[in-house]
């Protein structure tokens, strides 16, 4: 694994803990109804807003792109690529 990507996952493991935290929190509040009803609508609205956000970055994802744009961006990162030609599977 590259130190780079390491690094950066080690960093941000705390805040991602934090907010897996907020939201099980959110949730209880939620389904358990002891949210008020204006902050269980903007709850619900903001569920929906980040779930049309992930199928938004879904069709603009790293894996869409064409293969040689692919590599670049791995090795700028750091990864090391090793392209292995393709057999043709014969039938």
């Amino acid at each position: 694994m590259p130190q780079k990507l390491l690094s950066a996952y080690l960093q941000m493991l705390p805040v991602i803990a934090a907010r897996d935290d907020l939201r099980a929190a959110s949730v209880a509040l939620y389904g358990s109804g002891s949210m008020k009803r204006s902050d269980a609508r903007q709850y619900m609205r903001d569920l929906r807003r980040s779930a049309s956000s992930v199928k938004r970055a879904r069709r603009n994802a790293v894996t869409d792109l064409p293969p040689e744009q692919m590599t670049a961006r791995l090795q700028m990162l750091g990864i090391e690529v090793n392209l292995v030609p393709v057999k043709e599977l014969e039938e």
